[in-house]
């Protein structure tokens, strides 16, 4: 079976077992970077929203054996487990229409985004585009959101420009930066991640652990020299659009006596480097493109250009 056949299947015997009394819906969706998904969204109870339950990877469970009925059966339980939580949040959405104290910003890739960009409202920034989020919901190591579409815009009766008036107010509220010294994330990667092997490695060598993770610390600083600091939000979410928040690279800036490139290693964060280091922009960029190709996951990818920040004037450039 094709996978618009299995679509048309889903559709058809998810509306078979539920009957006339809810509506079901295929949703095309625009992600990140061009990728898009395909989504089922089940209606009931006379409600116009619900959350999309994403059909390809149900479609790879499909190829590799799966019964169709039970990919049914489980779509349908995920939307019934769903649909208090996710109706409450959504009826105040559209009761509340404008709810300008939780919109906040984002940065994307201009050209891996045009056909999401041609559905949205946005403001172009370098390579970038800066779209509208409207913050439904946070939680400690998570957040909900719904994009803001032309469509909603035109329904609001608002612009793009007090989107990004609403949005400037509120984003460095609600995440507010974080600049760390690369040094730091990296002893802190090291510690989460290979917390068994350097304990491991701490008792063959008869040191402390903390000895060893300066050792470590030290030999990675030998290889990585220039000083390097990372610019996120305290979520670590989105961190990258941290770089649009007034004052924060003015004032790191001033502070390092330096005009500062700017990596954008992910949406998440970015890499700041004062431009007083002795590394050409063009060893930058090939470090970032290294990383962007094995390191970041597709989605997640932001930009392959080095930005520069001018302290005097206040501006960006690539």
């Amino acid at each position: 079976m094709d996978y618009q056949a299995f679509l048309a299947l889903i559709k058809e015997s998810v509306a078979a077992c539920l009957g006339n009394t809810v509506v079901v819906q295929l949703n095309h969706v625009y992600k990140n970077n061009g990728i898009e998904l395909d989504g089922i969204v089940i209606l009931e109870n006379g409600n116009r929203v619900s959350p999309n339950i994403y059909l390809n990877s149900y479609y790879e469970q499909h190829l590799k054996g799966r019964k169709t009925e039970h990919i049914v059966d489980e779509i349908i339980s995920l939307s019934r487990n769903g649909d208090g939580a996710y109706s409450d949040i959504f009826r105040a959405f559209e009761e509340l229409a404008l709810r300008k104290d939780d919109i906040i910003f984002r940065l994307v890739n201009y050209e891996k985004n045009k056909a999401l960009l041609e559905t949205v409202p946005h403001i172009r920034f370098l390579d970038l585009a800066v779209t509208f989020h409207v913050l439904m919901r946070e939680h400690c190591d998570s957040i909900a959101t719904v994009r803001v579409t032309n469509e909603l815009l035109e329904k609001w009766g608002t612009t793009v420009r007090k989107l990004m008036s609403y949005a400037a107010v509120n984003t460095p509220a609600l995440f507010p930066a974080r600049i760390t010294p690369m040094a730091e994330v990296m002893r802190e990667m090291i510690e989460k991640d290979l917390a068994e092997m350097i304990d491991s490695m701490a008792d063959e060598q008869n040191i402390s652990r903390e000895d060893l993770l300066n050792h470590l610390m030290d030999e990675v600083g030998q290889h990585h020299s220039a000083p390097m600091y990372v610019l996120t939000n305290q979520k670590e979410i989105n961190g990258a659009s941290a770089m649009l928040y007034q004052q924060v690279l003015e004032e790191f800036a001033k502070e390092a006596g330096s005009d500062l490139y700017i990596l954008p290693s992910s949406i998440h964060e970015v890499i700041l480097v004062p431009v007083t280091i002795r590394m050409k922009k063009e060893e930058l960029m090939d470090m970032l493109l290294d990383v962007n190709i094995t390191q970041v996951p597709e989605e997640e990818i932001l930009s392959d250009r080095v930005y520069c920040y001018h302290r005097e004037s206040r501006s960006f450039d690539y």
